[in-house]
Parts: structure tokens; C-alpha cells; sequence
């Protein structure tokens, strides 16, 4: 989901050693490795769909046996007051990383992922967009999952974070104006910070999600949804104001013919529907053609952008008033080593498409374009569940992906961690 700041450290406090006791208890078989096989990234699976051990985002959360276990595990999970999503003890092993992504699929555009640290190191650094932080044990933290983000654990043990996701309640997003962020100084972190200490034998009744996979989305929903990706388009526009023109007339045709095969098929999943909806994606990509910051210089190149994203090479060039953003910039870790730079691999400066060494400034711009592009290709898709089950069982894994976007096996663009 995106937030108005990168991180937000929520105002409560847990006990520390109870966390860690509860997690002690498990024995190596309870831990599952990443779904997509990344070194170093396990989980202990403790809500799911139907409280079974599988990696699921649709269908009607349960805890699993595992969670009955943990009984402060709970207690900490209601204290946040809000419906609980998929949730899980998530472990990455000293030397391993969570690597660059940004969240898009349909499962996080609601919803924000509570991290509450158990174990962890100095040497461990969160990363999201230009900032870097180090959770402490036993506090509370969100992010903003539509930024690049990552992980790197440069520490001597494995860290063990909770983590809970959850669109959250009126009840819960209160909670933002008494949290912590990185512009307030350090001294106040933990300032409104309440402790929230075990209670023997309390077993408090948690609210799980129920509801979470519409086959299609209402045409207010996917309103909504482009009004947001016309925002984003729409720092672009000066650049190329007769291509973005083309692309709203693009969107205002996706409203209407997704309203009227609304209110033809009512939102039902079955067949001529979603073959109905992937005709009107096909129409959207033909209108819209290519995502217009793809034409500016320095964004088609998706292998360079994607090693040399997030601003994060090792020594970037600061110009005008990027000053700050150029010592953060110099803080975070070369995560993508140069082939050219020699055996031990290293980093090189990012360079503007025109030559000279580029800013933060540019980068972030890239960035956002990048972003921005994956959602474009992708819009039809995202208010369609049934479109991806159809064309998911008439499609073989390996096949390539048409130029619709409305693949859900494979993209023209790398495809976001399921996680």
C-alpha cells in the first residue's frame, strides 16, 4: 500500500523475551522455505487461508495450529484492533537479503504488512526508497510497500521478524498519528511508545479476513484504482502531453466499457465474462500502446534499470540540493556488483542515458517511472480475478506472455515476489 512516508514505527512496545520464547519452541520442520526458493528466506506459517501450511493470499483466513501455541503472539496481534490477514513468522539468515522488489499484486493494494522484530542485529538494514532503518526488538513498523524495498542482514544471527498484514481499521490507521517516523528526532522514538507486557491466560478473540478475492472488481473499485495510476502517469505528462492525452482517452474507454459489462454480467466470475473483460484489456493496450515514460531516455532499458535502481550504487553524484539525499544514497549497500568492475565484482555510479554521472534526483524519477510502468501494464488485470483463473487454465506456465499485460504467469516486465 501506499503511504505518505516511507516508515512509520507504531506506538506500542512488546516484551521481548516472551517473543522470543514463543518462537523458540519450534523445531526446524515447522519452518517453510520461500515459495519462489530464495536462499536464506523461511516462514512459520500462523494465519493462513483455512489455517492450513500453504502460501495463499484468496480465500478466508485461519489460524493455524502453530499460532495456538502462542499465546502472546496474539495478544500482540490484537492489539493493533483490525481485521487479520495472512500472517507468519518470517526468517532471513545472517548473510542472506530480501531482495529489491516493489509490491503490486492484487493482495497489497490494500493492505500494509506490520513487522514486529524478535530477533535481530545492529548489522541488520531495512531499506524502502531513499531510507534505511534498523527495527529494534519488541517495537512495531509499516512501510511503504510501493516503494523499492529490501532487506539485508549484515548481521551474526538470523532475524526473526512477526509480521502481520492487514488493510487495517479506522481503529488502526489512528494509530499513524502517534507514531514515530525518520524526519522527528531520535530522542522521541520511543516516546509514545506503550509497553504492552504478557498477560497469563488471557486468549483474546482475533477478527480474520473472510472476504478477500472478488472475481471482478465494481466499477467504482476500478475508478478508484486508475484515478491513482492517472496521479502517478500524470507526473510525467509535461514530458510528453499530446502521448499522455492518448492515454486518459485510453482510460476514460477502459471505465466505460468495464461499467457496462458490469452491469450486463454483475459480478458472477463465469465464462463470457472474463472472456468479455480480457477483450476489454486487449482494447485498453491497443489504445494506450506502450507506457509513455518507456519513451523517455534512460527508462527502456530494464536490465540497467533494475541493477542501478532504488539509488542505491555506491557512490552517486550529488548536484543542487540533493545534498541529503546523496549521503543517504552513500549509506545504503552496492546490491547489484559490476561484471566489469572486476573478480570481486563492486559498484559504478549511475549514469544518465546522455552521459555524466546521474543524481538521486533522476534516479527517483526512473524509479517512479518503473513503477508506474508495471501498474500500467497491468491495470486491466488487477480488477479482474477471473480473467487470470481463465486464461491461467488455457495457458501452459511456459508459454510467452501476449501483449495485453493480462498474463498471470509471466509479464514483459520481471515479475513481483510473492511473499
Amino acid at each position: 500500500m501506499k503511504l505518505p512516508k516511507t516508515f512509520f514505527k507504531l506506538p506500542f512496545r512488546f516484551d521481548v523475551e516472551r517473543l522470543k520464547a514463543e518462537t523458540e519452541q519450534f523445531a526446524e520442520g515447522d519452518w517453510s522455505p520461500h515459495p519462489q526458493g530464495f536462499a536464506g528466506n523461511s516462514a512459520l506459517i500462523l494465519v493462513s487461508v483455512d489455517g492450513e501450511k500453504n502460501d495463499d493470499f484468496a480465500g478466508a483466513m485461519q489460524p493455524t495450529p502453530l499460532l495456538g501455541r502462542c499465546p502472546y503472539f496474539q495478544q500482540v496481534m490484537s492489539c493493533f484492533n483490525t481485521v487479520v490477514g495472512r500472517s507468519r513468522l518470517m526468517r532471513l539468515a545472517t548473510g542472506a537479503e530480501v531482495t529489491a522488489h516493489y509490491d503490486l499484486d492484487y493482495n497489497w493494494y490494500q493492505r500494509v504488512r506490520i513487522h514486529v522484530p524478535i530477533v535481530t542485529d545492529p548489522g541488520v538494514r531495512f531499506l524502502c526508497g531513499d531510507d534505511e532503518v534498523h527495527m529494534q526488538p519488541g517495537e512495531a513498523w509499516i512501510f511503504d510497500t510501493w516503494q523499492f524495498h529490501n532487506v539485508i542482514n549484515g548481521g551474526n544471527v538470523d532475524r526473526v521478524h512477526l509480521v502481520i498484514d492487514t488493510a487495517g481499521t479506522a481503529a488502526f490507521w489512528d494509530l499513524l498519528a502517534r507514531s514515530w517516523t525518520l524526519e522527528e528526532p531520535e530522542e522521541q522514538r520511543e516516546a509514545s511508545a506503550t509497553f504492552v507486557p504478557y498477560r497469563e491466560g488471557e486468549s483474546p478473540t482475533l477478527r480474520f479476513e473472510r472476504f478477500n478475492a472478488n472475481a471482478i472488481d465494481p466499477p467504482a473499485v476500478m475508478d478508484h484504482k486508475m484515478s491513482e495510476l492517472r496521479r502517478e502517469l500524470g507526473r510525467f505528462a509535461a514530458d510528453q502531453p499530446e502521448r499522455f492525452a492518448e492515454v486518459e482517452a485510453a482510460f476514460m474507454a477502459l471505465a466505460h466499457d468495464w461499467r457496462c459489462l458490469w452491469y450486463e454480467h454483475g459480478e458472477t466470475g463465469s465464462g463470457p465474462l472474463s472472456a468479455a473483460l480480457g477483450g476489454c484489456g486487449d482494447r485498453f493496450q491497443q489504445r494506450a500502446g506502450p507506457h509513455p515514460t518507456g519513451q523517455l531516455a534512460g527508462v527502456g532499458d530494464q536490465h540497467e534499470a533494475d541493477r542501478e535502481g532504488c539509488g542505491r550504487t555506491g557512490a552517486p553524484a550529488r548536484s543542487g540540493g540533493d545534498t541529503a539525499a546523496g549521503d543517504r544514497g552513500r549509506r545504503h549497500a552496492c546490491k547489484w556488483p559490476d561484471a566489469r568492475a572486476g573478480p570481486g565484482g563492486g559498484c559504478r555510479p549511475a549514469r544518465h542515458p546522455r552521459g555524466g554521472a546521474v543524481s538521486l534526483s533522476w534516479r527517483r524519477r526512473d524509479r517512479a517511472a518503473r513503477c508506474s510502468s508495471r501498474r500500467f501494464a497491468t491495470m486491466p488485470r488487477c480488477g479482474a480475478r477471473a480473467v487470470n483463473r481463465t486464461r491461467q487454465s488455457s495457458r501452459s506456465r511456459s508459454s510467452p506472455s501476449p501483449a495485453t499485460g493480462l498474463s498471470p504467469t509471466r509479464s514483459p516486465l520481471p515479475t513481483p515476489r510473492r511473499r
